[in-house]
């Protein structure tokens, strides 16, 4: 096997092995009313559905008869929940209970959300969805709407859940920059701008499609002539990162992706100028670094031995001058959050 194909191999493997699992959705669990009540049964339903649409994983539990708070914690734990909401309609008002129990200190609150207007349902599965994702968040700084009667505040929720529940980030990140590529021969690297848009895939993985290019290479000397050249690169990059602070980041990096190379030749006489062109697939395993300019902003410099299939040669008269193997691609600019 080549050395490209091992480094591919290992390089595919690390990976695959350092992408962290994506948090555990938080479960509810929601109690199905006896009654027959036509605005309970809307809003059991429609609390369900808001729950399910915003990510929860919801467990429902047939009401019984005489069910005391105890009991329903009680099941709520056996199903691994951390909240229950139960329904219930009295003195003409339709009122939401949501029980909340902190996995770490076992401690339960429950929030009252109460209401007479018209859609009830709706405004109870609006406000019961958000109470527990405010909940998660623990804003216990923040008052709780003016319909919900009491409110006692939560203490530490679980991290992954707490990751869960933030407030939801856009993925997508845009590249912009200088690229450099080049081989250790006589051929001198090229230059050019780098343009990239990244999404985020886990909390420490991205996923990036970039073009390097035009990348203006310097004319290459020999005694024949010289000749000018043109290199366009464009790369899907799969990095993660390996260490991660509020200061910076270190990532691993594999990319997969097509050159092209164009060359016109300026020979002496009485050879005669021909153009030429050539492309080929190219896998780059790499590293980057990451420096935080603000929440949104990072200066990022990357590096990766880059590998040519086929390897491309550059040619005037009798001399003869093939493209490094590995060459570098290396880049520098800004990475910012969109």
């Amino acid at each position: 096997m080549s050395i490209a194909g091992r480094v591919f191999i290992i390089s595919a493997a690390l990976l695959l092995w350092a992408l962290p699992a994506a948090a555990e959705a938080p479960r509810v669990l929601l109690v199905r009313p006896q009654r027959t009540d036509p605005t309970i049964t809307a809003a059991f339903n429609r609390i369900y559905g808001e729950l399910m649409a915003s990510g929860f994983i919801v467990v429902v539990h047939d009401e019984e008869t005489g069910t005391s708070a105890k009991a329903l914690a009680e099941a709520a734990k056996q199903e691994g929940a951390f909240a229950s909401v139960t329904v219930v309609r009295s003195n003409g008002a339709t009122t939401a209970d949501v029980w909340i129990t902190d996995r770490v200190t076992g401690k339960t609150s429950i929030r009252t959300i109460s209401t007479t207007k018209r859609d009830a349902p709706e405004l109870l599965a609006v406000r019961a969805t958000d109470l527990l994702k405010v909940s998660l968040r623990e804003f216990g700084e923040e008052r709780p709407p003016s319909d919900i009667a009491s409110a006692d505040p939560g203490q530490t929720m679980p991290v992954a859940v707490r990751a869960w529940a933030a407030e939801p980030v856009s993925p997508w990140k845009l590249h912009a920059g200088l690229a450099a590529f080049g081989s250790f021969s006589q051929i001198k690297p090229g230059l050019g701008p780098s343009l990239g848009i990244g999404s985020t895939l886990h909390r420490r993985s991205e996923l990036v499609l970039a073009l390097h290019g035009p990348l203006l290479t310097p004319n290459w000397e020999a005694p024949e002539g010289r000749v000018s050249m043109r290199q366009e690169m464009a790369t899907l990059t799969m990095s993660w990162a390996a260490y991660a602070s509020r200061a910076l980041d270190f990532e691993v990096t594999a990319a997969f992706g097509g050159y092209h190379l164009s060359v016109t030749g300026q020979p002496d006489p009485p050879l005669v100028s021909r153009s030429d062109q050539v492309w080929a697939f190219t896998f780059s395993p790499g590293v980057a670094l990451s420096v935080r300019l603000s929440p949104s902003a990072e200066f990022r410099m990357s590096a990766a031995p880059t590998f040519l299939l086929p390897r491309p040669d550059v040619r005037i008269g009798e001399t003869q001058e093939p493209l490094g193997q590995p060459a570098l691609l290396a880049t520098a600019g800004l990475r910012v959050g969109m």
